[in-house]
């Protein structure tokens, strides 16, 4: 094991579960505690929820590639959507010149569009460059569920720029793969309940926080 990458301390009451896309889990009594997350060309990130309330996480690796981040994040919100009853198909790229959409499906029963547009949760230049500067390409750190929530909000309003005619119609995702720590359940209950109401007005379709699975997605646009 890469000495970089915490344990989880197991106890009788974590359950400790991982799947085949690289992702390990720990939780307790249903919610989600921990997480580890595993890619090729070693990078990896962790989250682990702490007793005080904050989350340590941190990242190991070079940066993700914006290109291949965002067609995973689709991949992934897709999942998600056709678990809770949605029919999309195939992932494809945009047709036509740039307008901020990163990727499209279409349902199956009726073939109307689903665009995508994908941002990241952490996006602050100053925390990739420390990561990449880094001797042993190693980031770690203390966070608050309170600050994870601001993320959120932050990276939204970045998107709130284009024209309310670009957004109609438009899911955003914002990508909590590297490190996942934005993915908890406990930061989207705490965004929602700050932020739900506004972000709904902000006119997209559906705003999702994208974990590294389907699993660890949660919809925030809305106040409950």
């Amino acid at each position: 094991m890469d000495d970089n990458i915490r344990e989880i301390n197991v106890h009788d009451d974590v359950k400790v579960g991982a799947n085949e896309g690289g992702v390990l889990e720990a939780t307790f009594e249903g919610i989600r505690v921990g997480m580890r997350v595993f890619e090729g060309e070693g990078l990896s990130g962790f989250a682990d929820s702490k007793p005080d309330g904050s989350i340590a996480d941190g990242v190991h690796g070079k940066s993700p590639q914006g290109e291949r981040d965002s067609l995973k994040a689709c991949r992934i919100l897709i999942e998600r959507l056709n678990q809770e009853g949605a029919q999309l198909g195939e992932l494809k790229r945009p047709d036509g010149p740039e307008q901020g959409i990163d990727c499209v499906a279409y349902d199956q029963r009726d073939q109307k569009k689903l665009e995508i547009q994908v941002t990241r949760a952490l996006s602050k230049e100053q925390y990739w460059s420390q990561l990449a500067n880094s001797p042993e390409h190693h980031i770690e750190g203390i966070e608050t569920a309170d600050r994870l929530a601001d993320d959120l909000w932050k990276a939204i309003n970045k998107k709130t720029r284009l024209a309310p005619t670009a957004r109609s119609g438009v899911v955003l995702a914002i990508i909590a793969v590297f490190p996942p720590s934005h993915s908890f359940d406990l930061v989207a209950t705490l965004f929602r309940r700050r932020y739900g109401e506004v972000a709904r007005t902000f006119g997209f379709q559906e705003i999702w926080v994208v974990g590294p699975t389907a699993e660890t997605c949660s919809r925030i646009d809305s106040g409950t």
